[in-house]
């Protein structure tokens, strides 16, 4: 038959009569599906007997998915979608991260970064650093294969910094990081310096922790670099080291891989093991049903042949090659086919229910609107009945309440008259009690200055202090006479008086002293009046006195606000003078500042420092 060797007859028949991969594996090779994946599944997992079942079809999902058994994937998935979510939150996120994978596979690129987005923010949520981390290792393996190398490298540098910042993620996070992000520095820089290195580092993690799959992925890392760096022996050496660990963990469609770059190796340098090893390849390829690799074996082979010029051999094995990618891109469209039909024919019977739905909803919803109709009669005819009464009722004690409201009325107008009269005469008794004190204030105050004319230096200056002090008492009470509200003061205009009183007093020898003023304008009872213009009147009294002896600019700055926020009265003296030592006796003035603060429950201060600063603060 066209002259062709005993290997190209057998496989052109395979393909001429149709024999498949799934037929071949009738002749005795299905000893690569043991269940080795679903039993390490199973164990790594922890649950309850009554999630087994849902871990169980979880297993035979992820087992599936391992050896490219995707025909088996849709009904598993079916299953797991329809059954109760397990208690166990973790099984959920498992389930996610498997079908996040099985979504990447077939190109349902979009479904898979948004399984794969929700399964990150529900890690970072709880702050599971190690699952958080893992999880955006795949999303950075979905970028790298759909070609999105720059937002691959943000994720997985996101990864390396969560391992920097805080306590280091486990080996198998950190492996898993390094081994992809040599992946996306050769496939997209072409740097194959920097993919071996970063398979290198991935390769101490993975190799002190026994992690045998992420050692074989970076074994192949290894070996594509140095294949494309044209260092055949270290290629060899580090497929062959993942062959063998693919092997091991019974992985056919990637010890496939790897052979296929293995025997791109020999036939890349004209050795002989190349047609030999093709051969090989090929038969396990036909036996797990591997697709893609076994159109690339073939195209591998034709090319091979194309060299040495059997040109008929490489027409018949491209044409195969062409068959077998006929058949992938067809089982694709099936797929997709069969998808869009499913969800075409989920769609039409939604909306049929709906419509049914809705035809029944408005059926009940007219019967419903009858019956509330009829009902609605009867309500409002008792209504209005009932209203009626009502209103008879409402009338009748509105008059009735009327009258008594009427005659309630006349009677506070009386009593509202009474008060107003008693307070008016209680206001004028209080104004000249206020009156008559500030009089015999005053008729003291000129007793004390007749007395001045006829004493001593000592007892005049005793005479002044004693005058001057009854003179702040008095002009509260002169305030108070002069105003309409007797039962408060306006501190500002009564400060300001007092500065006059005090310098016209006390500054005999008339010093030019200038006061400074600020006071807040506000209201304050008697007693905390007194008490502020006594405690004023000696610090300044004081100033005056003693402060400027030396001093060619004398000021007095007096300062009065007010904390609404914190409801308190913040008071300042101070002065610019020569201030005060420290061994200084309290005298009749200190101990009256300290009564006086203590009446206010004030706090105080005293600053000597280039003048006199007095601070006070008391309750609003």
């Amino acid at each position: 038959m066209l002259g062709l060797p005993p290997r190209l007859l057998i496989i052109t028949m395979l393909f001429l009569f149709g024999l498949t991969a799934s037929s071949l594996a009738q002749f005795g090779h299905e000893e690569t599906t043991t269940g080795i994946h679903y039993e390490s599944c199973l164990r790594d997992l922890s649950f309850s007997d009554s999630d087994r079942s849902y871990v169980e079809t979880l297993c035979r999902l992820d087992e599936a998915i391992s050896l490219a058994r995707y025909v088996d994937c849709p009904e598993l998935i079916a299953t797991l979608d329809s059954r109760v979510p397990p208690a166990d939150s973790m099984l959920v996120l498992k389930y996610w991260n498997i079908k996040a994978r099985y979504l990447k596979i077939t190109r349902h690129y979009i479904e898979a970064a948004n399984l794969l987005k929700r399964i990150i923010e529900f890690y970072e949520d709880r702050a599971y650093r190690n699952e958080a981390a893992d999880a955006i290792v795949s999303l950075a393996e979905f970028y790298r294969t759909t070609g999105q190398f720059a937002l691959a490298k943000s994720q997985l540098e996101r990864v390396i910094r969560m391992n920097e910042n805080a306590s280091a993620l486990s080996p198998k996070v950190l492996a898993r990081a390094w081994h992809r992000y040599a992946a996306v520095e050769v496939e997209s820089q072409r740097n194959m310096e920097l993919g071996i290195e970063y398979s290198k580092r991935s390769l101490e993690y993975s190799q002190k922790a026994g992690l045998i799959d992420e050692q074989a992925t970076s074994f192949n890392e290894l070996g594509y670099a140095y294949f494309n760096l044209k260092d055949h022996k270290k290629a060899l050496s580090y497929l062959s080291d993942a062959v063998t660990l693919w092997k091991k963990l019974r992985m056919p469609h990637y010890e496939a891989n790897s052979r296929l770059n293995i025997a791109r190796i020999y036939c890349d340098a004209d050795m002989p093991e190349c047609e030999p090893y093709l051969d090989s390849l090929l038969t396990l390829c036909l036996s797990h049903d591997l697709s893609a690799v076994t159109y690339l074996v073939l195209d591998l082979q034709a090319s091979q042949l194309l060299k040495h010029e059997q040109y008929k051999e490489a027409f018949v094995l491209r044409d195969s090659a062409q068959r077998v990618h006929d058949d992938i891109i067809a089982d694709m469209h099936r797929q997709d086919l069969a998808e869009i039909s499913a969800r075409y024919q989920n769609e039409l019977a939604l909306k049929q229910l709906a419509t049914s739905e809705t035809e029944r909803t408005m059926a009940v919803k007219s019967a419903e609107n009858e019956r509330q109709l009829r009902l609605f009669a009867v309500v409002a005819l008792v209504i209005s009945l009932l209203a009626i009464v009502g209103l008879v009722v409402i009338y009748s004690r509105l008059r009735a309440r009327n009258k008594s409201m009427d005659e309630q009325r006349e009677h506070i107008a009386v009593q509202y008259e009474t008060l107003q009269t008693m307070l008016d005469q209680k206001e004028a008794l209080l104004q000249e009690v206020h009156h008559r004190v500030k009089n015999n204030l005053q008729f003291v105050m000129s007793l004390i200055q007749m007395q001045l004319d006829n004493e001593t230096k000592h007892d005049t200056k005793l005479l002044t202090d004693i005058s001057m002090r009854v003179s702040a008492i008095a002009l509260v009470h002169e305030r108070l006479y002069d105003q309409e509200d007797s039962g408060y003061v306006l501190i500002d205009e009564y400060l300001d008086r007092l500065m006059e009183n005090i310098n016209t007093m006390v500054n005999t020898e008339e010093l030019p002293i200038k006061f400074e003023l600020d006071i807040a304008t506000l209201k304050l009872d008697i007693s905390k009046s007194i008490s502020l213009g006594m405690i004023c009147s000696e610090l300044v009294t004081n100033s005056i006195k003693y402060a400027f002896k030396s001093t060619e600019k004398p000021r007095i700055c007096v300062r009065l606000s007010a904390d609404f926020s914190k409801k308190e009265i913040t008071f300042e003296v101070s002065d610019n003078g020569s201030g005060f030592s420290g061994n200084q006796q309290k005298g009749l003035g200190s101990r009256l500042i300290d009564m006086f603060s203590r009446q206010l429950k004030a706090k105080a201060e005293t600053i000597s420092d280039g003048g006199i600063h007095y601070r006070l603060w008391f309750p609003l």
